[in-house]
């Protein structure tokens, strides 16, 4: 099982990455050809549910932006007449709903060399092609190194930055297979500038080329205007600024430098309040509940799956967003820009674009100084708090609606001539 060793600090201090973490391809019993109605769309994700569940539950979906991504952009395409069917690996054969949409495990899982999931993504296309599908999508690029060459993928960000990554020593042979993946398909959408940057820094022009820039969103109807204008300081009635944590507890969304900026926080800023939003490695919520203790009615955690994160972020002063590697333009940055409140974040990944140091937001260096400082500074300074909030709702609300995001996704498709002049759906 993959697993992480922690120091006596809490820290992460090994990565451990055994034989079952990442295991060879595995065959099951692959799933029948089926039969959608034309217009239709097939899309690939790596994993919604984990890929060795044979029959799963929701309580088992390993919910966090890319699966919100993935809901929206299905209903997207329903909307546009498209009869979709989600697919992704799985240890055999099923199909559960998901919000509306089928989703089928495809009998087939497991790991390549570099985790590309090469195997998943041929036994796809050749699924997708034998049932008829009009169009293909691969939302990520380990799963896109056999999409053909009228097929759609998506990148949700660089994770190569990643230090425990399995490239590191074998640079050749890597980039050989993430070139692979960036040269598949038509086009390749990047929901960040950073993915583009690299790709023609190291892959060529010729590649980023074939790249389009469409950001991430949050749903304006899910952040009135009228609730994000509370400002900062009056948001609730416990008289504390609240900092929220709204990431998943694991080393790259940085949940090990918060509870590192924490103690010291809590100490010196007797008006903040911390909460935690999002589960991960059980040493991080042991660290947590160790905090609480030491804190009495300062510490506090909650568990979310799609629905309610929006009361979280409309409840804080200060959302924390302190990403180590592995990062795109992040749906939780963009969910705390639409709630109105002061953001604190690091300046790794696709997070430069969205927040402009000291206009909507603090972009600082990702270390336990850096954020402690400037978090502590939003605490006491409410009226700060209060600016950087509001220009951060003037961002959002400017850029990075749901509305927005879908008018974005129709140029990408007439571009594909995925759909017509008139936004309806056109077989191919």
């Amino acid at each position: 099982m993959e697993r992480f060793v922690l120091g006596q600090d809490g820290r992460i201090r090994e990565h451990i990455r055994g034989e079952g973490a990442a295991p060879a391809p595995r065959l099951a019993t692959p799933l029948d050809a089926l039969t959608p109605r034309a217009p239709s769309l097939a899309i690939l994700t790596p994993c919604f549910f984990p890929p060795r569940a044979a029959a799963p539950e929701w309580s088992q979906c390993l919910w966090g932006g890319g699966e919100r991504y993935l809901v929206d952009l299905s209903h997207l395409f329903k909307d546009l007449g498209y009869d979709v069917h989600l697919f992704q690996p799985s240890a055999e054969p099923y199909e559960i709903d998901v919000h509306g949409v089928a989703m089928h495990g495809l009998g087939v899982w497991g790991w390549g060399p570099f985790e590309f999931q090469h195997r998943v993504s041929q036994e796809f296309t050749a699924l997708a092609r034998r049932s008829g599908f009009s169009r293909l999508c691969y939302l990520n690029l380990d799963v896109a190194t056999a999409a053909p060459k009228d097929a759609l993928v998506l990148t949700h960000g660089v994770w190569w930055d990643q230090v425990a990554g399995p490239w590191r020593g074998q640079w050749n042979d890597w980039v050989k297979t993430i070139r692979k993946a960036h040269e598949a398909g038509r086009l390749l959408v990047s929901v960040d500038t950073n993915g583009i940057n690299w790709a023609r820094s190291v892959l060529g022009q010729d590649v980023a080329d074939r790249m389009r820039y469409l950001p991430n969103y949050a749903d304006e109807a899910l952040y009135p205007a009228a609730r994000a204008a509370v400002p900062p300081g009056q948001r609730r009635d416990d008289g504390r600024m609240r900092v929220l944590f709204p990431r998943r507890l694991v080393p790259s969304r940085g949940a090990g430098l918060m509870l590192d900026i924490a103690e010291q926080l809590l100490r010196e800023q007797p008006g903040a309040a911390l909460r935690f939003a999002g589960k991960g490695v059980p040493g991080y919520a042991q660290r947590i509940s160790a905090l609480a203790k030491r804190h009495p009615g300062r510490v506090s955690r909650s568990v979310l799956q799609m629905d309610g994160m929006e009361d979280e972020y409309l409840q804080a002063d200060v959302a924390v967003i302190p990403t180590l590697q592995c990062e795109g333009t992040s749906l939780s940055c963009i969910e705390a820009m639409a709630a109105g409140g002061a953001i604190v974040t690091t300046h790794v990944g696709g997070l430069g674009n969205l927040v402009l140091d000291g206009w909507n937001g603090r972009l600082v260096e990702p270390t336990p100084e850096a954020g402690r400082r400037a978090i502590a500074e939003l605490v006491a300074d409410p009226e700060r708090a209060a600016e950087l909030g509001a220009r951060a709702r003037q961002t959002f609300e400017a850029s990075f609606t749901m509305a927005r995001w879908r008018g974005r996704w129709m140029g990408v498709l007439r571009e594909l001539g995925w759909i017509g002049e008139d936004g309806a759906a056109l077989a191919a």
